[in-house]
């Protein structure tokens, strides 16, 4: 009946169909249902989770509590992607055609002239290199 949990002893075997006198009616949510809902909501509303759009989403920016976490784990902060101005990229090309690895003093370097992280730099060439690699493996070979 609605509004009652079913004992496991009289739940509908797998690959069965739950009888119509058995099912609960459109619009209408089992307790448990219910009880998922309530809590989900009232985390939303708490702060406690926010909605994906806004800069408080722990996967982005925040990280809460193990008590507070979805199944049991934290999430870990997820970093945003870095977008490179067209004087940055322009620079850092240069520097890539004159050679395709960068020392790290030179790599912190063009960081501070960048005003961007050595991270960044060094992540940048080496997924220019892969790049390019790629481009290399797709070109037809000529026999």
């Amino acid at each position: 009946p609605p509004g009652q949990m079913t004992p496991p002893d009289q739940m509908t075997p797998p690959g069965q169909m739950t009888p119509p006198d058995q099912m609960t009616p459109p619009g209408q949510m089992t307790p448990l249902e219910q009880s998922a809902s309530s809590s989900l909501l009232n985390k939303l509303f708490t702060g406690v989770l926010s909605p994906p759009d806004t800069p408080t989403h722990p996967l982005l920016c925040k990280v809460i509590p193990p008590e507070q976490s979805i199944f049991g784990k934290t999430p870990r902060v997820k970093r945003r992607r870095t977008k490179f101005t067209p004087t940055q990229l322009a620079a850092l090309e240069k520097e890539f055609e004159g050679c395709n690895y960068v020392t790290i003093e030179r790599r912190k370097v063009l960081a501070a002239e960048l005003d961007v992280t050595s991270e960044n730099v060094r992540v940048w060439f080496q997924n220019k290199r892969h790049q390019r690699k790629k481009m290399m493996n797709n070109q037809p070979k000529d026999d």
